[in-house]
């Protein structure tokens, strides 16, 4: 393998893990910024990179030795909370030696990013040790790479340990949990679980348990203890999965499982928000959702660009999503006059959205785009897109999407500048 091969490689590596990152955050806007540092050397060569998100840009630097002072003999795997990285794979193998080093950006990094982290370095990184010594078997390591590890798999993992290590409870449990019904109800609960070697005080309880229940003792009892924990009481867990009565305000140092029907669960840790629905995981900022910028495609002044947002606002409240479709005043009406003369959709008169905001939520519920223009102009809604299928779709994202994001790749090509903005039904929202 040469320095080229494992230089793709590595980005290869970035890349993969760039993406798992934007699949597991809710919001791509709040994915955390991080940089892969690498240093691979053997007999014959040593090869040093620096991986950014600035577009994949790889420049030499000799800074992964200097993480460990000593390296150890045998094989070494560890995490670290310091100014040199957050993640650390080291290997040694003979005269071969292998670093990778994740540093992420800013001070306050979930927890569980980090268990991310070195599962994915276990599941991902550390089989590449094996090829040291042996570079006729490299070129055999990208189709395993790509082929054998999925981010899903990964994600739900990383989340097991998590809450194994942090809080000593068995994720898949509270999933199994969340499918049970009570005289054909689905469970809506709540339950608070303390930290690995914390435990509340029983005055700290509303109502108290005068016997114990083993959280895994019989899962019909606990559901229908659960039953009890809705509105202000929420269930309370204590040392060693021992469920000790109820409770209505949260410790500092307790995680809040919300359990909000089948195989729905919101899980609120002190550093972010896991949600749980549709069989997947994803995290969210626990503070207030952070509203993506407008992107600069369009030329807007700053007074159109704060009432295009204004707009986008109030979409974003429509709970079963929507598509935007946004563009210069002549190429909207145009499209609009085309589409709806083909009963694709419902022209309307021209409206100013902007003095119409509390209508948004109406226009947008039911399916197709609304067309606006840079002045908050509204001329038709309901619109289906039409278009030869020339961007590549992601099956993953849906009609939505994928029809929105083909529509303005056609429209390129007819000299006609429009940005979507796409609303989901799980509460994500993005520009294309």
């Amino acid at each position: 393998m040469t320095s080229q091969d494992y230089k793709e490689l590595c980005i290869d590596i970035y890349k993969h893990f760039q993406g798992m990152l934007h699949l597991f955050y809710k919001n791509k806007y709040d994915v955390i910024a991080y940089s892969l540092q690498i240093y691979l050397s053997t007999k014959t060569e040593e090869i040093q990179y620096d991986i950014s998100e600035d577009t994949v840009k790889v420049s030499p630097k000799i800074l992964i030795p200097s993480y460990i002072s000593e390296p150890p003999k045998r094989n070494y795997f560890g995490t670290f909370d310091s100014e040199c990285c957050d993640a650390l794979y080291y290997y040694k193998c003979n005269d071969a030696m292998m670093y990778f080093a994740f540093k992420f950006d800013g001070k306050n990094k979930p927890e569980v990013i980090k268990t991310l982290t070195r599962v994915y370095i276990e599941n991902i990184i550390k089989p590449l040790s094996k090829f040291l010594g042996q570079p006729d078997k490299y070129c055999y390591f990208p189709y395993s790479f790509w082929e054998d590890f999925d981010e899903e798999s990964i994600i739900v993992k990383s989340i097991a340990e998590y809450f194994a290590f942090f809080y000593c409870i068995d994720i898949y449990y509270i999933q199994l949990l969340s499918t049970q019904k009570y005289e054909s109800e689905t469970l809506i609960g709540k339950l608070y679980i303390p930290q690995r070697g914390t435990e509340r005080s029983k005055r700290d309880l509303t109502i108290k348990l005068t016997k114990k229940v083993y959280l895994k003792d019989n899962i019909r009892q606990i559901r229908k203890l659960m039953e009890i924990a809705s509105s202000e009481l929420s269930l309370v867990l204590g040392r060693k999965n021992m469920l000790i009565g109820y409770a209505t305000k949260k410790k500092d140092f307790e995680c809040a499982i919300y359990i909000n029907g089948h195989l729905n669960i919101d899980i609120f840790v002190s550093d972010c928000q896991l949600i749980y629905k549709n069989g997947v995981f994803r995290i969210a900022d626990s503070k207030q959702f952070q509203y993506p910028s407008l992107p600069s495609t369009l030329a807007i002044n700053g007074e159109q660009k704060t009432y295009l947002e204004d707009i986008m606002k109030e979409a974003y409240k429509q709970k079963h999503g929507t598509i935007l479709i946004v563009g210069n005043k002549n190429d909207v009406e145009s499209e609009v006059n085309r589409l709806c003369a083909l009963g694709r959709g419902i022209s309307i008169c021209p409206l100013n959205l902007n003095f119409h905001l509390n209508e948004i939520k109406n226009i947008t519920s039911i399916d197709g785009a609304v067309f606006i223009d840079t002045n908050c102009i509204c001329y038709g809604f309901g619109i289906i897109l039409d278009g030869i299928a020339i961007a590549r779709g992601n099956p993953a994202r849906g009609a939505r999407y994928n029809s929105a994001v083909n529509y303005v790749e056609n429209q390129k090509n007819n000299n006609k500048v429009f940005i979507s903005a796409i609303f989901s039904e799980d509460g994500t929202w993005e520009y294309y």
